[in-house]
């Protein structure tokens, strides 16, 4: 009961505005672990040139061990946050999902086990089980009752997994440290996060894995996202396989 209590504590912090700010602001401090770069291994081939050419397909790329992206979240009157999404490993039908998000010094981790059947619809996506690191540095595993205890709280965290509907709106292109994004798809997302509305802008290009997320504004606070590095294969666990 002690543990469960302290995993709910962990993902029950400070609310805020949009997904990767949703993870940041509720788990930042509880880790005083340093940023893992274990998965910064290169960026994707596809980006040495600079400039990433125009989508040819609608379809984003299935998930596969390895994956990573790399983002900095950046929010009026705060110091930048670093915020990794990684593919850890493949189970059955499921993959090993991780997330590391916060400030220089005080990175949070937590891993879930995934079954995306549908990627436009967080909904539809079958969570088997959880890993977070609690703030004392415990990695606490998360099933059965303390899953399901937990669960309306890390299906928040699981909408950052959640892409949008491609081809239906605009295309810009999107200038980010990880390169020019050429005729992004832009999308305009919408949601309730805590309680929160939120409304951001996003740029998406299927050649970034895991989220397609290039860049994303949300339109309330200001807060802003941007592609710093992606690839697809090198990820590595900062909690471990």
């Amino acid at each position: 009961m002690r543990r469960l209590i302290g995993v709910v504590i962990a993902l029950n912090l400070t609310g805020c505005c949009n997904p990767a700010e949703l993870i940041e602001k509720r788990m930042s401090g509880s880790s005083s672990a340093p940023v893992s770069t274990g998965s910064a291994v290169a960026t994707s081939s596809t980006a040495e040139s600079g400039e990433i050419p125009a989508p040819t397909t609608k379809q984003p790329l299935p998930f596969a061990a390895g994956q990573w992206t790399r983002y900095t979240v950046t929010r009026p009157n705060e110091a930048p946050s670093k915020l990794e999404y990684k593919v850890i490993s493949t189970q059955g039908d499921a993959h090993w999902f991780e997330v590391e998000v916060g400030k220089t010094g005080k990175i949070s981790v937590i891993q879930f086990l995934l079954v995306a059947k549908d990627r436009t619809e967080a909904k539809s996506f079958e969570l088997r089980e959880a890993k977070i690191r609690l703030p004392n540095g415990q990695v606490q595993v998360l099933k059965g009752m303390q899953l399901r205890a937990t669960r309306k709280l890390i299906d928040q965290y699981l909408t950052s997994l959640r892409i949008p509907a491609f081809g239906t709106g605009p295309q810009e292109d999107a200038k980010v440290p990880a390169g020019t994004f050429k005729q992004c798809y832009v999308n305009e997302v919408g949601g309730t996060f805590f309680g929160i509305k939120t409304n951001s802008k996003t740029w998406n290009h299927p050649v970034v894995p895991i989220s397609t997320m290039v860049r994303s504004i949300e339109r309330t606070d200001g807060a802003e996202i941007v592609l710093e590095a992606f690839g697809l294969t090198g990820a590595k666990s900062a909690l471990g396989s």
